[in-house]
């Protein structure tokens, strides 16, 4: 079996986001530590607990990893999925102190509502990491996704996303936000999103709307180069489906159908990934007690199931080589428990790209970029830094990258 079974690694009150929260070079999700032999400490999960106890009607959601306040260390973004009534249910912002622990916790009580996919990337091209943070907007209470500005130490400003034309207002419901993703679809220098139906291409002081040909409901949204012809194609996830696959042509999302047909798949979540390093990106939606993988094999998809012992419907998976053998693991979870799948494929010509800052910062989130086979210039691989993608997901920073034939590249 090309991986293990599901090991639960513990219970969290968070959802996968990787990074490496102590600073010892070994990657981890958040509200864990990688003990480096296969197991993971509990003690931050505790420490969430303890946070998050303080505020009695808060009720979690997505979390987004980065350096808010660049001094090194990583810090977290928390939103809220609650009723903007909800007493104490605001998002939260943790400030890491580089030791696998946070040192304070500021407090936004003006970023409520139903919150899903976080995106982040640095969205004006300041060098600093912004957020965007969608909500429902068809409920009363709130009536505009949440884009924030960093500006500089750590400091978040106000809610700019209608100014930007990115509130996403009054979407209805049969049609609200859940996945998202950010990415540089068009290769023009700025960081584009995908979320609720809409492409938003960025023109550096607004987005521009692109919506789909048909409004889709989804619970996951992949922007992925599956055919490697260098452009972004689209994977969402339908309730209760597996992968819909909208191909990107000449512009315009293409919808090519449901690689399940109408077979009923419980669970939620979609991520993409080269799991054997075969050059061709993988689909990994969560299923009922399993997570389901579409194996790429030139365009051509198998379905593979793994199944994770005493586990309810996966609904986030974030991708990350946690063993440092250079395949991508997968981190799952189902309701509070959190499961690892290692990565057993023998593994293809792999590269993997530290995507840095002026300064050696990683605050690349959403950079794309392209490379071609000199011998075989028709391939075309686009691939894209990890901005929070999928559904309520962050896989880990280093671009990991399957070369589908051997040779030289160009970037």
């Amino acid at each position: 079996m090309p991986f293990s079974a599901g090991q639960l690694i513990g219970q969290s009150v968070a959802f996968p986001a990787i990074g490496d929260f102590n600073n010892d070079g070994l990657l981890e999700p958040f509200g864990f530590l990688n003990q480096g032999d296969w197991t993971f400490s509990l003690t931050p999960s505790l420490a969430l607990d303890i946070i998050v106890a303080g505020y009695p009607g808060r009720v979690n959601r997505d979390n987004r990893v980065l350096d808010l306040d660049g001094d090194g260390n990583l810090d977290v973004f928390w939103n809220v999925y609650s009723d903007a009534t909800a007493t104490g249910s605001f998002t939260l912002i943790l400030f890491g102190d580089g030791a696998g622990g946070f040192s304070r916790v500021e407090e936004r009580p003006d970023i409520i509502g139903f919150g899903e996919t976080i995106v982040a990337a640095d969205f004006n091209n300041d060098g600093l990491v912004d957020l965007y943070s969608p909500v429902y907007t068809h409920l009363l209470g709130v009536d505009s996704g949440y884009l924030l500005f960093n500006e500089g130490g750590g400091v978040l400003g106000d809610n700019v996303a209608e100014d930007w034309n990115i509130a996403l207002s009054n979407l209805p419901a049969q049609y609200r936000v859940e996945g998202a993703q950010g990415a540089d679809v068009n290769f023009d220098g700025w960081i584009d999103i995908y979320v609720g139906s809409h492409l938003f291409l960025n023109q550096g002081d607004h987005f521009l709307a692109q919506p789909l040909s048909t409004f889709l409901f989804e619970e996951g949204a992949n922007l992925v180069d599956f055919d490697n012809d260098g452009d972004f194609d689209l994977v969402l996830r339908p309730l209760n489906l597996g992968p819909q696959l909208l191909e990107n042509v000449d512009g315009v999302f293409v919808d090519r159908g449901v690689l399940t047909g109408s077979e009923f798949v419980g669970g939620y979540g979609s991520n993409v990934g080269d799991l054997d390093g075969n050059g061709w990106q993988d689909i990994i939606i969560g299923g009922p007690g399993m997570i389901s993988i579409f194996m790429n094999y030139e365009g051509v998809f198998e379905r593979l199931d793994i199944a994770a012992a005493g586990s309810t419907d996966f609904e986030a998976m974030a991708l990350a080589d946690l063993n440092g053998d250079g395949a991508l693991d997968i981190v799952g979870r189902a309701d509070n428990d959190v499961y690892v799948f290692w990565n057993e494929f023998t593994q293809g010509d792999v590269v993997t790209f530290s995507v840095l800052g002026e300064n050696g910062e990683e605050n690349q989130f959403g950079r794309s970029l392209r490379l071609t086979p000199r011998e075989q210039s028709e391939l075309v691989l686009a691939r894209v830094v990890d901005s929070g993608s999928g559904y309520l997901s962050q896989g880990q920073y280093d671009l990991v990258v399957g070369l589908p034939i051997g040779g030289a590249y160009d970037a």
